[in-house]
């Protein structure tokens, strides 16, 4: 049985993705020739004249700008060429650039620069030649602010001959008359809270109801995910002997309407799970739904044999999180190998999506051609004419989901790919179609022609809208927030090198049924006479992070026939840890590491080594290794067990003072004296310490004055957890050691306090404001021997870490007694920037409100953020204030106040901001009245101004 973890935090996790908005219809578009440059520069490698004017007869204007080199013997020549474009444009809520170039050999690498800030990259492709032009997809550049700015392009990658740049044209990414996210939201039936297939039909599965979910994640509209989980959490609810849910529903009525278990709708409901425990910070009350679905899928993925690679690459996506795990990891393997020997990339062109989304197996594409099904005329109008892709060759009609998903694919690996799909984009939106009952939403239909099933070319339908989405949002719907699947497998190694001891060929594949791969390499000595052998063996391994990490770790999953080989594992050729082998019961069954920490990390490539320091005598297969964000706080406590039933909270007291200064005379009977004549007056000389004298006796015995204990309270588990977690990572400045343990009463009483001396989680929690815990080191005076000292998942901690009941000042709440500080920090006040000297306008004030979340909050307070994502300003609003007046600027979604900032009215400087994370559908009516002022009132709350005539 699979347990939960990972689902506890102080402020949980939170991932928001970049969403397209869509703009006014009429946004202007700017376009320049490339060669009406204000500066160019020379990178420095190659000549100065490979920066230069070309004429060219198919270019916009019959010139172009030449960038890189004329010949370069690698990718290095041509680096950091740019040229600059002094531009003045309009406002953009969502800009797009795209560019028009020429390149003989593909290969080039081109970053832009929207005012000296990177923005985005494309890879350059061949385009036929010199004198033929390509014009790149349309690159999200984000909110842009109207006036001057300045667009440079700067080469990362040189390609052998360089390329031309003809012109760029910057507009809005899509314009609000056809909005696909209010199409999606347009299907919601209010009964149930399912997703229907098309607007005016019941007909629904998971598979679109997971997509659906995705979508509104995506959005920040965790209300509408929310409806879809909750049908499906009281289906299971009322489920017996659960074994997955059935593929099809009326989404009006809730009915199932058959008795299909398929294992890929469970897979992408399991998918969209987990991306809704990291958007919003928790699984909730879906944990034991979501942990059945772990337990089901992992049981058909044992048992796989006939399955189709479609389903297999979706359970494998859906379980990957949780490797590590014996059971799953049999599954992951046997998913992996069960795809891989019957995927037919020639054949099935959704293998392509599911092979890069899911196990980054690039393949596929070099067949694409195989499914391209040109010029096809669309039996809606009878006169577009559209090139897509089938789902099969020789269907001779194009599928737009097939079509979507290629190109949602192709759009997250295009730098890595020579196929050009951009123009598939302009192909798919021809086919856009408004909403039955709302002109203002859109969607794509199935098919160009009216095959297969009625109205199939002329109803949107959710499922190749959703991945159109998908693909404007650059998201991977198989893995969210990742790339591909993150498990590396040692075997794909990018270089090894033999350490001059032993045998070359003990550097070596080896292939073992266990391993996730069907292989695993072989590093250190075959034989050894001692541990000398197979030193300095090593492998190299570039990873791509698409996420900065605070904190982040290691784990290698590996075997190892006899004891005792330590490996030392770099990042970037900094040593960041070891860890030693131990015995695995063989060279095919493998195990995890504990985690290994490699620090802060900054998304993009790096490099990992494993390198032989003490080798073994037979060396060790390492199969895999999996990168994740880790924070570990953990030490060691002399261990006391309690001398008497009562002395729980007694020993933990003495185990801390321990921790100060071993050398000290306090017994257990007498801290239990003095903690009980310290009671709170309802508990007062009672049988057992309560917080308040488990707080007073610490402090009042401490042997150091830097020490300050106190007891903390929360009325939910995650705020608990997040109280121990903050004060357990605190360093007290002056004291030694400068981390203590905090001490918790489980069981809901004072009869059972513990040590809580350690945790494990995905960030510092004094430097983020989101992040999981996923387990504590316990220590227990109530053992002995085994049970002492415990390490405990969150998930296992918080069934027995429940609110007292106790009838007391506590009752009803979770209780630690931690080590705070007298005060948290010396701070130091900084001065916000005014936006300018003056504000002119109401644009003004809403670009300084703009701004000042942008520079102040959007970054770090991912609330914020989603409140932001898709608002829209309104009126700002002006108030009175003795020492300055300031403006409130309301930002409005789905007919409320959702976010809300205030800045001065002079200069616009930012001040406050403040979220709903359900729009504030009351918020304006405050200010509805006409002819009123608005003052503020000394000590109260800034956004509730005091209202007069």
């Amino acid at each position: 049985m699979f347990t939960s973890k990972n689902y506890f935090a102080g402020t949980l996790t939170l991932i928001v993705f970049a969403v397209i908005m869509f703009a006014q219809a009429n946004a202007a578009l700017y376009s320049r020739e490339c060669e009406d440059y204000n500066s160019v520069a020379w990178g420095g490698t190659g000549v100065p004249s490979q920066v230069r004017v070309e004429s060219h007869s198919l270019a916009s204007d019959g010139l172009t700008l030449h960038l890189g080199p004329d010949w370069s013997p690698n990718d290095t020549y041509g680096v950091n060429d740019e040229a600059v474009y002094a531009v003045t444009l309009e406002d953009y809520n969502n800009a797009s650039i795209s560019i028009s170039y020429s390149d003989d050999v593909a290969g080039n690498v081109i970053r832009i620069y929207l005012d000296d800030v990177e923005k985005c990259q494309f890879k350059t492709f061949f385009t036929g030649g010199w004198n033929t032009f390509k014009s790149t997809n349309r690159i999200p550049l984000g909110a842009i602010a109207a006036g001057q700015h300045t667009i440079k392009f700067k080469v990362a990658a040189g390609g052998s001959y360089g390329l031309n740049l003809d012109i760029f044209e910057i507009r809005e990414l899509q314009t609000s008359s056809s909005d696909p996210v209010s199409f999606i939201k347009n299907l919601v039936d209010s009964n149930t809270g399912l997703v229907r297939s098309r607007e005016d039909e019941t007909f629904t599965t998971v598979y679109k109801n997971s997509l659906a979910a995705m979508v509104f994640v995506n959005q920040g509209d965790m209300n509408r995910a929310r409806g879809i989980f909750n049908f499906f959490k009281d289906v299971y609810d009322n489920t017996q002997d659960f074994a997955g849910f059935t593929k099809e529903w009326n989404a009006s009525t809730g009915a199932a309407l058959d008795l299909n278990y398929w294992e890929g709708d469970n897979s992408f409901l399991l998918i969209a799970l987990n991306y809704y425990e990291k958007a919003s910070g928790g699984i909730g009350d879906y944990s034991q739904m979501r942990d059945s679905l772990i337990d089901w899928l992992a049981e058909r993925g044992n048992d796989c044999n006939e399955m189709i690679p479609e389903g297999a690459a979706d359970m494998y996506a859906a379980l990957a999180p949780f490797a590590g795990d014996d059971y799953i990891d049999s599954a992951l393997i046997k998913l992996k190998a069960r795809y891989y020997n019957s995927v037919a990339y020639a054949t099935a062109l959704d293998h392509t999506h599911r092979g890069s989304l899911i196990f980054g197996d690039l393949d596929g594409f070099n067949y694409a051609d195989n499914f391209y099904f040109p010029n096809e005329t669309w039996d809606y109008d009878d006169v577009t004419v559209v090139s897509a892709y089938e789902a099969f060759p020789g269907e001779n009609f194009s599928n737009l989901e097939i079509s979507a998903q290629l190109l949602n694919a192709w759009g997250i690996f295009s730098n890595d790919l020579t196929l050009d799909l951009a123009n598939l984009e302009n192909e798919l939106e021809k086919l856009w179609l408004n909403g039955q009952h709302d002109s203002n939403s859109r969607g794509l239909p199935y098919y160009v022609q009216n095959v297969q099933f009625e109205n199939a070319c002329s109803l949107p339908m959710i499922d190749p809208t959703a991945f159109m989405l998908f693909y404007y949002w650059n998201f991977n719907p198989c893995v969210p927030g990742e790339k591909f699947v993150q498990i590396y497998e040692c075997e794909d190694y990018n270089s090894v090198l033999w350490g001059g001891a032993g045998d070359p060929g003990q550097i070596r594949l080896e292939s073992k049924t266990a391993a996730f791969n069907g292989q695993g390499l072989h590093i250190g000595p075959d034989w050894s006479p001692d541990n000398s052998y197979g030193i300095n063996d090593e492998a190299e391994y570039v990873i791509d992070l698409q996420e900065n990490y605070n904190t982040a770790a290691v784990r290698i999953r590996y075997a190892d026939d006899v004891a005792g080989n330590v490996i030392k594992v770099f990042l970037d050729n900094v040593e960041k840890g070891e860890f030693e082998t131990s015995y695995t019961n063989g060279w095919n069954n493998f195990v995890w590491t504990d985690s290994i920490s490699l620090g802060s990390i900054n998304a993009g490539k790096h490099l990992l080594k494993f390198k032989v320091a003490t080798g073994g005598s037979y060396g060790l297969i390492l199969d895999v290794f999996k990168i994740a964000r880790q924070n570990i706080v953990h030490f060691d406590m002399q261990y006391l067990q309690r001398e008497q039933a009562n002395y729980s909270g007694a020993a933990c007291i003495k185990m801390a003072l321990d921790r100060e200064d071993a050398n000290n005379s306090f017994t257990q009977s007498g801290l239990h004296s003095y903690g009980i004549s310290h009671n709170s007056a309802v508990n007062l000389n009672g049988t057992y310490i309560d917080p308040q004298g488990m707080s007073l006796t610490l402090n009042d015995n401490e042997l150091d004055i830097d020490y300050n204990y106190s007891w903390t309270s929360s009325t939910t588990i995650n705020d608990a957890f997040h109280d121990i977690c903050y004060w357990i990572e605190y360093d007290i400045i002056g004291a030694y050691p400068q981390n203590m343990p905090a001490a918790i009463p489980l069981g809901g009483n004072y009869e059972n306090w513990v040590l809580v001396n350690g945790f494990n989680a995905s960030d510092n929690p004094w430097q983020t404001s989101t992040y999981t815990v996923y387990g504590f080191w316990i220590t227990d005076p109530s053992a002995s021997g085994i049970g002492e000292n415990v390490y405990k998942t969150a998930s296992e901690l918080a069934n027995d870490y429940i609110a007292l009941s106790t009838g007391d000042g506590w009752n009803g709440k979770y209780v630690s007694v931690c080590e705070p500080p007298q005060t948290q920090a010396q701070v130091t006040i900084a001065i916000p920037a005014k936006f300018k000297e003056k504000l002119s306008s109401n644009k003004d004030i809403i670009d300084a409100a703009i701004k000042g979340l942008q520079d102040n909050i959007l970054k770090s307070d991912t609330n914020m953020e989603i409140a932001f994502i898709g608002s829209s300003p309104a009126k700002p609003i002006k108030v009175k204030k003795q020492n300055g007046s300031y403006f409130i600027v309301p930002f409005l979604k789905d007919g409320g106040c959702c976010i809300a900032v205030i800045v001065d009215a002079a200069d616009g400087t930012f001040k406050q901001a403040a979220f709903s994370k359900t729009p504030d559908l009351n918020y304006l009516k405050r200010f509805a009245k006409t002819n009123k002022t608005y003052k503020f009132q000394k000590g109260k709350n800034a956004f509730l101004p005091q209202i007069s005539d």
